[in-house]
């Protein structure tokens, strides 16, 4: 199951991304607009062009967009049924939700719309007032993406850490029964070599972590995988140090410094399996902290946007009637 969902995050990641870029083609074909219009006010079938590709470029988007609210779902469902997420958790993938909704707003649509049906009919003053209304609905649509993006990142980064803990705890019990054994079995060997194998996999895991990671939490992931990597390291050398002594020893009965040596890694595992916990609440209480300054950041964006505004105003006043 955990497979499966860790492929449909990914989809989610890649998703999210790309409808990002595609929202940055839409300003990237608007900027041009507007450029052409304070060259050449005059309305023209180039500039009507450009509207019309900035429309597409929307319509676009708000299709990835549904598509992407479906696959979410699932997620969503499978999560709450197979329990594998926190209260805590499942309650940002509320928020993540909700969200993704806010995203497929028709007022961006709208006032593209209204700018496209007036092109040409319009007063200066009425071309002033149309651009800042797209351009005020742009702006928060864009903001939308980024909140989106970044918070399923951090959920994604979440889910992986407790993906790793699970699966180093489970390692660790493992390790745990093999320790209390009295005596040496080809199984026991077989055991220690997939073990070790299990130890890779969440290694090769966690150096993949920050690939998907939000830009504000990389330099913590990026810790993480400096100071773990090298400690389930350490557990895999001790882990086929072990099976060498296993296959060595002559007699069938376990001796004290194999058992030893098996305790000492299933300690170990469950360090690791502490280690991710550890940062996995640290990045949730950094999380509460960026939705807080999220909120600040929208308030000097809008302060911004009316600044902007001004000088739109100012621009436009230059268009003859």
């Amino acid at each position: 199951y955990m497979d499966e969902l860790e492929t449909e995050e990914e989809k989610v990641t890649e998703s999210l991304d790309d409808i990002s870029e595609s929202f940055e083609q839409m300003e990237r074909e608007y900027d041009e607009f507007k450029d052409k219009l304070k060259k050449n006010p005059e309305t023209n079938w180039e500039q009507k062009k450009q509207l019309q590709q900035v429309e597409e470029e929307r319509q676009k988007i708000d299709k990835k967009v549904d598509d992407l609210n479906k696959k979410f779902e699932q997620i969503r469902e499978e999560i709450e049924k197979s329990h594998a997420m926190s209260p805590e958790t499942l309650k940002a993938y509320d928020e993540l939700q909700k969200l993704m909704k806010e995203i497929n707003n028709p007022e961006l649509q709208k006032a593209l719309e209204k700018l496209q049906q007036s092109l040409g009919k319009m007063s200066p003053d009425q071309m002033r007032k149309a651009l800042e209304n797209y351009e005020f609905n742009e702006e928060q649509y864009r903001q939308r993406i980024d909140r989106t993006l970044n918070l399923f990142k951090s959920l994604k980064l979440n889910s992986d850490l407790e993906k790793a803990a699970q699966s180093l705890e489970k390692l660790a019990q493992q390790e745990k029964e093999i320790s209390e054994s009295k005596e040496i079995s080809q199984e026991e060997v077989q055991q220690q070599e997939s073990i070790r194998e299990d130890v890779s996999d969440i290694r090769e895991q966690l150096d993949n972590m920050d690939d998907t990671a939000p830009d504000k939490a990389k330099s913590q992931v990026e810790e993480l995988q400096k100071k773990s990597s090298e400690r389930l390291k350490d557990i895999q050398r001790e882990l086929q140090e072990n099976i060498k002594k296993l296959k060595e020893q002559s007699s069938s009965q376990k001796d004290s410094d194999i058992q030893k040596q098996q305790q000492n890694i299933q300690q170990q595992l469950q360090q690791q399996a502490q280690q991710m916990r550890s940062a996995k609440q640290q990045l949730n209480k950094q999380r509460r902290q960026i939705n807080i300054a999220a909120l600040e950041y929208v308030l000097h964006s809008l302060i911004n946007l009316s600044v902007n505004q001004e000088e739109l105003t100012k621009e436009t006043q230059t268009i003859p009637p």
